[in-house]
């Protein structure tokens, strides 16, 4: 067992010969009463088919500005407003 000290902020550091076992710079933190344990996790990106998600807000222009569905220019043609 090695014992690490926790900086002022709260951080600690793993030693560079665990580190590279473990090879990742991922880990999940279980805590179970006042035990801490590290766990290495790999964490992939997802896979995603939305392509370029700006371009989404842009297309959704299209959609809503349909003069065929503005109810409102006829619920107000008769009113004052």
């Amino acid at each position: 067992m090695q014992i690490i000290k926790i900086s002022p902020k709260g951080q600690i550091t793993i030693p560079k010969k665990y580190r590279d076992m473990c090879d990742t710079g991922n880990f999940a933190l279980e805590v179970s009463g006042k035990t801490i344990i590290l766990k290495p996790v790999e964490v992939k990106p997802v896979e995603s088919d939305l392509g370029d998600f700006s371009a989404l807000g842009l297309s959704s222009f299209d959609f809503w500005d349909n003069d065929d569905d503005d109810i409102y220019d006829e619920f107000y043609k008769d009113k004052e407003v």
